[in-house]
């Protein structure tokens, strides 16, 4: 895919392709979406670290030898809970993996 084609992929199902707030450690483009709260994802009890909070998937894309590729994390949303996000940021604090992947899958499909 082009990132042109990446962007719409994104856009259509409503991640935030316009404007995502950044540290200065991101220098590619990313795209974010809230995802809910730890109780919609019982399955993943580590979501709750962060207490009741609503959180997002954030994705950052990489560019991958022809194409790129989304490396998602699951973080408290900055909108809803900066103070629990600030905590996330400083203590390097996201989870990524599997259940990131998950998540980020079945907000695409």
């Amino acid at each position: 895919m082009s990132l042109p084609q990446v962007h719409d992929l994104y856009d259509l199902k409503d991640f935030n392709t316009d404007v995502v707030l950044q540290s200065h450690s991101h220098k590619n483009p990313t795209t974010a979406k809230a995802c809910g709260m730890p109780v919609n994802w019982t399955q993943f009890p580590q979501f709750g670290r962060w207490g009741v909070t609503v959180l997002r998937v954030h994705v950052d894309i990489y560019r991958l030898g022809l194409g790129f590729a989304s490396i998602p994390h699951i973080e408290p949303d900055p909108m809803w809970d900066p103070a629990a996000h600030l905590r996330m940021v400083e203590n390097q604090d996201e989870i990524r993996g599997s259940s990131a992947l998950l998540v980020l899958k079945s907000l695409l499909n």
